[in-house]
């Protein structure tokens, strides 16, 4: 986004010039704030959401975690992403 900020003199800056996103809301992450009871719950629903932006038309390139599920599930979102590029399957 910095880029796009540092050029706003040379060509105007509004919503046009801002990166195109797409957000995936899982709200059962949200039993994350319980991890330590519901860490089957929270990855089951990462798991899912991973599998569904793998599955997406348009290439994925980022996945953004809240802080402590992503630290807790790291290994196993690396082993998910392998497994699936193995299977020769798009992965972000």
């Amino acid at each position: 986004m910095l880029p796009l900020r540092r050029q706003a003199d040379a060509r105007p800056f509004g919503d046009h010039d801002a990166p195109r996103f797409t957000l995936l809301s899982v709200p059962e992450l949200g039993l994350s704030m319980d991890l330590a009871a519901q860490k089957a719950p929270v990855w089951d629903a990462l798991r899912g959401a991973y599998l569904e932006l793998s599955a997406a038309s348009t290439p994925v390139d980022v996945v953004g975690v809240a802080c402590v599920t992503l630290h807790y599930f790291e290994p196993q979102l690396l082993a998910l992403r392998h497994e699936l590029r193995a299977a020769g399957r798009a992965a972000p």
